[in-house]
């Protein structure tokens, strides 16, 4: 059965904890939230005219060479970034015996993009690379793909 993959935007509900494993492989896992809003006002204001309906969050994991990317990145708390990857569900049960689910990302790609300033602060900048960017290629494109960001091997022949 093929894996489920999966592209979102979302914000970092914590820095990104970079790790190794025991036989030296690097990893970096975030929490990632998404929301889903709804509009409920027209005051020019999107803070004011819209109200979160419902968060998912993600347990995202980047592994070997993109972790190192990622984390050389220095994301932080509530910075927005869109992701690529395979979800999967995992079952565990809670402190109080309770079972839960979570959904969790393995990524093959990111994409960082600068934290909001406060209300009188610089114009933003352009997103910054993330991980499978073509050098040179315009940032503003999100329908630039670099790589194999699929996972596709070589065809067989």
């Amino acid at each position: 059965m093929a894996d489920a993959t999966i592209h979102f935007t979302g914000n970092l509900g914590g820095a990104p904890e970079a790790r190794t494993t025991q036989d030296g492989t690097p990893v970096v896992s975030a929490s990632v939230a998404v929301n889903k809003s709804k509009k409920v006002g027209s005051t020019g204001d999107a803070r004011q005219d819209y109200e979160t309906v419902h968060t998912t969050w993600y347990r995202v994991s980047w592994w070997r060479e993109i972790a190192q990317a990622v984390a050389a990145m220095n994301l932080e708390k509530g910075q927005t970034i869109t992701v690529d990857g395979e979800v999967f569900e995992e079952e565990y049960t809670t402190r109080d015996g309770a079972q839960g689910k979570s959904l969790n990302v393995t990524a093959t790609g990111v994409r960082a993009y600068p934290k909001r300033q406060q209300q009188g602060g610089a114009p933003q900048s352009p997103p910054q690379s993330g991980y499978g960017q073509p050098q040179g290629a315009p940032q503003s494109d999100p329908w630039v793909g670099g790589g194999n960001q699929g996972g596709y091997d070589d065809p067989p022949f």
